[in-house]
C-alpha cells in the first residue's frame, strides 16, 4: 500500500516535470506531508518505533547533494529535483534513494546521449528528471514483486 501511494506521487510529480518541467512547490510539500503521515501512522499504531522515523536523516544526502548541485549545473538540475528527493526521504530509506538517483541519472544520461546520436536531440536540450525516477522506481518495484527481493 505504502509503494504505490508513493508510486502515485512519483505519478504526479513526473508529469508535472515531463509538461512543464517544473514541479510545484504545493505537490512537494503534499507528498512529504503524506510521507510523514504514513511513518508517523506506522509508529503511533505500534508497527514501527520512532527509530523508523529517524532512520529518514541519511535519505536526506540525495536531496541535498542535488540542490548542492542546482547553482554550479546551471540549471540542468533544478532545484525542483532536489526537493523532491528530500521528500522523498519520508517516504523510502536512505539506500533506496542513493539507487534510484543513480540509476535514474544513468538511464537519462543514456537517453540523452541516444537523442543526440540519432540526431533527435541538441547538446542544449533539457530532459526531465521526474520521468527517468518514476520509470526507475517501478524497475526497482517490480523487481522486489517477482524477485523477492530489493535491488
Amino acid at each position: 500500500m505504502e509503494n504505490a501511494a508513493f508510486f502515485l506521487y512519483l505519478a504526479a510529480l513526473a508529469r508535472c516535470d515531463f509538461k512543464s518541467k517544473k514541479i510545484p512547490a504545493v505537490l512537494i510539500l503534499t507528498g512529504a506531508l503524506a510521507g510523514l503521515g504514513i511513518r508517523l501512522a506506522e509508529v503511533l499504531s505500534g508497527q514501527a518505533d520512532l527509530s523508523r522515523l529517524l532512520a529518514a536523516w541519511p535519505g536526506l544526502l540525495p536531496g541535498l547533494f542535488m540542490l548542492l548541485l542546482v547553482k554550479p549545473s546551471r540549471g540542468g538540475i533544478g532545484a525542483g529535483d532536489g526537493l523532491c528527493f528530500l521528500s522523498f526521504s519520508l517516504w523510502q530509506e536512505a539506500g533506496f534513494l542513493f539507487g534510484l538517483l543513480f540509476i535514474s541519472l544513468l538511464v537519462l544520461a543514456v537517453t540523452g546521449l541516444v537523442l543526440i546520436g540519432t540526431g533527435k536531440g541538441k547538446k542544449e536540450m533539457r530532459l526531465p528528471l521526474m520521468p527517468f525516477v518514476l520509470l526507475t522506481a517501478a524497475g526497482f518495484f517490480l523487481w522486489e514483486m517477482f524477485a523477492g527481493a530489493s535491488p
